[in-house]
């Protein structure tokens, strides 16, 4: 994940609005703006958490015991969504079996999600007040839209160019 920066207008001999080198510009993001990524802040996810926001029709990251998968999904979607279901049914009993108060639950649940140390992403689970009850977990994360194909493997080119530069662009041998 990559946080969006609105781009603002800076001096450059290049252009009216030059970029530093650590972001890389969204022309097709918003017609009306001009946005852009900042490839130094990036923050890990695991990819399975994310998957949650393409079986929910409004993009959020959760997953609910006993979701009907939509009937749009096709077949390795089906498959996925109980794989998932699967993963959260193990995450949740885990969580369940700890019973000692002086264990965190909250970064219990983030360390069984793989969510990496001092993100801004959490994960929660929440359990309804049915009898028996049903359980939730969800990403505080929801998906607002989609880039083109083109547009995202261009972005990953540029971000791997940015990780994969040799030097900063200054020269400290220069006086």
């Amino acid at each position: 994940m990559v946080p969006l920066a609105l781009v603002k207008k800076v001096e450059s001999k290049f252009k009216d609005h030059g970029l530093p080198s650590d972001q890389y510009d969204l022309p097709h993001y918003d017609p009306k703006e001009r946005w852009s990524v900042r490839l130094n802040e990036v923050f890990y996810l695991p990819s399975w958490l994310l998957d949650f926001a393409v079986l929910n029709s409004d993009g959020r990251c959760s997953l609910a015991e006993g979701q009907v998968p939509s009937p749009l999904l096709i077949s390795p979607w089906l498959k996925r969504l109980q794989k998932l279901l699967d993963r959260v049914t193990l995450i949740i009993g885990a969580v369940a079996n700890v019973t000692y108060e002086g264990v965190d639950k909250r970064v219990l649940i983030q360390s069984y999600c793989r969510i990496p140390l001092g993100s801004p992403f959490e994960v929660e689970i929440t359990q309804s007040p049915e009898v028996p009850p049903r359980w939730t977990l969800a990403l505080k994360l929801t998906r607002t839209t989609r880039i083109a194909e083109q547009h995202a493997t261009a972005l990953l080119i540029e971000y791997a160019a940015y990780m994969a530069r040799l030097a900063h662009p200054h020269d400290l041998t220069r006086v």
